[in-house]
């Protein structure tokens, strides 16, 4: 009888170790869930800006060891956002901002891009796009001089390469 009561014991908090694993795990997913939706900008679907500070911190973080390798920073300013909301409305204004992010997006094609405010963006270039950071921009601006004529998206942009001895933080890049 005693074995019977152990089993029927054992049994009950089997199931009901099963249940608190799989509560558990809905609630790391839902966790994870959030985190995503915080990382990402919901007009765009590129990285937020907390994503941008997070990144920022890490980046800093590595310039402050010395380990940090070579990198620039794209950042974009749209123009005009203001006066397209103020005559046409925030649906034409969040269309002009998804247009810029299209073109922003198919030229650094391997770096992450951030939406850092309302009409600011950033990027920053590792890899193929450092690489090749001269030619991008230049492609970039030659896009933006054809839409200032014949209509689109025009945003300023500013780049600068960090330098190892020069530079303590991202922010130090543009100062």
């Amino acid at each position: 009888d005693y074995t019977f009561v152990l089993e029927a014991g054992k049994k009950s908090y089997r199931r009901e170790l099963e249940s608190l694993i799989a509560a558990d795990k809905k609630h790391q997913e839902e966790l994870e869930y959030a985190q995503l939706l915080a990382m990402t900008d919901p007009l765009t679907g590129v990285k937020s800006k907390h994503a941008y500070i997070e990144v920022e911190t890490m980046f800093d973080a590595r310039i402050g060891y010395g380990n940090q390798r070579e990198f620039s920073l794209v950042v974009f300013d749209l123009n005009d956002l203001k006066t397209i909301n103020d005559t046409y409305g925030h649906d034409k204004g969040d269309e002009y901002i998804k247009s810029a992010v299209t073109i922003i997006k198919g030229i650094y094609k391997y770096s992450d891009i951030y939406r850092v405010g309302g009409d600011e963006f950033a990027v920053i270039l590792e890899g193929e796009d450092f690489t090749n950071r001269e030619v991008l921009i230049k492609k970039f601006n030659d896009i933006i001089d054809k839409n200032v004529v014949n209509g689109g998206p025009v945003s300023a942009a500013g780049m600068a390469d960090f330098l190892k001895y020069k530079d303590n933080s991202i922010t130090h890049l543009f100062i």
